[in-house]
């Protein structure tokens, strides 16, 4: 899975670095189907394959993907469309 890396800024002023993945790697890191992510966010199957095509996505589409898949929103890059060898 392709691991890119987000630089945040706490309150502290501090550079925070965190990793960042695309939808499409996470849900494969999470041998999840497509059904299996929809199922366990509770948004439709066809709202996430848009998504994994590179429609833009709800912030509250986004906060219950990235809560199904276990992380904070701002660590899937959701502007980068799946390519095909994460597709499969």
């Amino acid at each position: 899975m392709e691991t890119l890396t987000l630089t945040r800024w706490t309150r502290s002023r501090r550079p925070v670095e965190a990793p960042v993945w695309t939808l499409a790697g996470l849900k494969t890191a999470r041998a999840l189907s497509l059904s299996e992510l929809a199922e366990a966010a509770g948004v439709d199957r066809s709202t996430i394959s848009r998504i994994l095509s590179g429609q833009v996505a709800t912030p509250r589409t986004r906060r219950k993907l990235a809560a199904a898949l276990g992380v904070e929103p701002d660590l899937i890059d959701w502007n980068r469309p799946r390519r095909r060898q994460e597709a499969e």
